[in-house]
């Protein structure tokens, strides 16, 4: 219920929206400003950059102001270059304008090699990224680093600002749309996820993915112990690990043969099974 003075009149402030702790742009607000002007309420922020600024309620909720200042000026570096005049925009040597360039490329050009993954599947660019501005504009307030990369949290949705991140390398790896998913212990994770949790090469749990080895076994590092499973081949009897290292294949390998039932001489053919003739 809203207070009224003794007056009758609406007692400012008893419905304004408690913005503390959230974020806008690049500003952070911290506590309700003692500053006022007319019916303007104002509030205190923190800039990453590390600079507090004084905005008013309005004009940070709407997104005018997303920052203390410091955005323009990194802006304006890339826009005036060396301190000359506008050129037509000011990014064709960026990072950044290569990005736009090739995400437009993707989507727009036939002769461009990933033309089919995206364009051809009818991924688009939205019509407020024609502008290499826009775009920037849009990177920087929503966390453009050097060393990330743009991102679709939907893999089949348009590059639009509502389904655009960035990221790196290793999460857009983990968010493609032909990645393997594997249920183990109530989680679900790509490939590269369990082998980077497990500790075991991916391209191990991908083969035996291939034949349909299933959790646990599938995480198992080594299925047979290679220094303790003993195979007598031509009179001679040693472990899988010196086996290995007699013939020069990998010890997992081995190993994999093994479980599968393979027996010798396959199962010492150093070279594919696909190409093994008797």
């Amino acid at each position: 219920m809203t207070n009224r003075n003794k007056k009758g009149q609406f007692v400012k402030g008893d419905n304004l929206q408690d913005l503390a702790g959230k974020r806008f742009g690049r500003l952070v607000a911290i506590r309700l400003s003692n500053r006022r002007s007319g019916r303007k309420t104002y509030w205190d922020c923190k800039c990453d950059c590390g600079n507090l600024k004084t905005v008013r309620t309005d004009i940070l909720k709407n997104g005018t102001t997303l920052s203390c200042g410091c955005l323009k000026k990194e802006q304006d570096k890339i826009n005036l270059p060396n301190g000359q005049g506008r050129v037509k925009h000011g990014f064709s040597r960026t990072r950044i304008y290569n990005i736009w360039e090739n995400m437009h490329s993707r989507c727009e050009n036939p002769a461009n090699t990933r033309y089919a993954d995206y364009g051809g599947r009818g991924i688009k660019v939205c019509s407020q990224w024609e502008s290499v501005k826009n775009f920037i504009s849009w990177a920087y307030f929503h966390g453009y680093q050097s060393n990330l990369t743009i991102d679709r949290v939907n893999v089949n949705g348009n590059y639009e600002p509502s389904n655009c991140r960035w990221v790196d390398l290793e999460t857009q790896a983990n968010n493609k749309r032909n990645n393997v998913f594997i249920e183990y212990k109530g989680k679900s994770q790509t490939i590269p996820q369990w082998a980077k949790e497990l500790g075991i090469d991916q391209g191990l749990i991908r083969n035996r993915y291939r034949r349909g080895v299933q959790p646990p076994k599938i995480f198992q590092k080594e299925l047979v112990p290679a220094n303790s499973h003993l195979i007598t081949y031509e009179g001679k009897t040693q472990n899988i690990a010196e086996w290995a290292k007699e013939l020069g294949i990998k010890p997992k390998t081995l190993a994999e043969r093994i479980r599968q039932g393979i027996k010798q001489p396959k199962l010492f053919y150093t070279g594919s099974l696909n190409g093994y003739k008797k």
